[in-house]
């Protein structure tokens, strides 16, 4: 009997020393788990945790992992929006000190002939076509990393909507280059795509040759196995920089073009971004002088343009 007594006592007292020490491993765990959560640590569950089970602590760490895999993408993003928010306050106060410069002109000056009055409106016309072209790219990025942009994707031609775009340019194209190249093949060449955001890419990188290139463009478009290839290239100044590939597509990112430095803007951006949004790949490289965009796109199966 003193034994059978002395065996309840005993287990009773190993019960208490357990749940004193079950308690103690969870305080360790909330508070490794309160530090992990405040970012004021990155370790992980370790797997001395056995009443936890190997499955749950598994959990657990991937958890911690992806808490702060998230927390580094959103400092990043973070950090990108301020320099891009920095470098458009920068570029929208040119084209308004501009503005407010020569209207003020026009409102104080009452001997101003009619030609320069008319030469000044044009000035004021053109600047602001460039702030609304500012503010529309701004928009267009806010609405992409939030989001938010409408993609309406369809089965289109992909060759119809480039030989398009081509045309909307060539007048300018024809003033900027003494050479034109253009290779589109004959298919149709069906993708699965936004129409709008198709549109805008081709023309971003149009309207970046004609700002930023010189003499030679040549824009192609080939078919390959299980996709097609777009390659848009111009003849750099004689002076740019070559070692441009890696960041061009940077919001703003400034690039000694010729004699000077100059923004990119964000139309490059823009393009990268909504390629890759539906399902293509956009790159850069410098060839023989030449700057090279290539963009890819999968073809698409269904050759029909209903929605998809």
């Amino acid at each position: 009997m003193i034994y059978f007594f002395g065996g309840i006592f005993f287990s009773i007292i190993v019960f208490f020393l357990y749940m004193i020490w079950h308690k103690g491993e969870q305080r360790r765990l909330a508070y490794q788990i309160e530090k992990n959560s405040k970012f004021e640590s990155t370790s992980l569950v370790k797997k001395d945790y056995f009443f936890l089970g190997e499955e749950l602590i598994d959990s657990i760490n991937t958890l911690i992992v992806e808490h702060h895999k998230q927390k580094k993408e959103y400092e990043e993003t973070r950090k990108n929006f301020k320099s891009m928010a920095t470098s458009i306050s920068h570029d929208f106060r040119t084209p308004l000190t501009s503005i407010s410069g020569y209207v003020q002109i026009l409102l104080e000056d009452n001997d101003i002939s009619f030609e320069k009055k008319q030469k000044y409106l044009k000035i004021i016309e053109s600047r602001a076509i460039s702030l609304s072209s500012l503010i529309e790219d701004f928009y267009t990025v806010s609405s992409i990393e939030s989001l938010d942009y409408p993609y309406i994707l369809t089965i289109i031609s992909l060759s119809e909507i480039l030989r398009e775009q081509i045309a909307t340019y060539y007048v300018e194209i024809e003033k900027r280059y003494s050479t034109i190249e253009v290779d589109i093949i004959e298919s149709p060449c069906y993708i699965i795509s936004d129409r709008t955001s198709l549109q805008r890419i081709f023309s971003n990188l149009i309207k970046n040759s004609l700002s930023y290139g010189t003499d030679k463009i040549r824009i192609c478009l080939k078919e390959e196995e299980d996709r097609y290839k777009i390659e848009f290239a111009n003849l750099l100044y004689e002076n740019a920089d070559k070692n441009i590939a890696d960041k061009i597509f940077e919001r703003n990112y400034s690039v000694n073009w010729a004699n000077s430095s100059k923004s990119t803007g964000l139309g490059l951006s823009i393009a990268k971004s909504m390629t890759e949004k539906m399902g293509g790949s956009i790159g850069a490289e410098v060839i023989d002088d030449m700057l090279v965009f290539t963009i890819e796109f999968e073809k698409s199966e269904n050759h029909s343009n209903e929605m998809v």
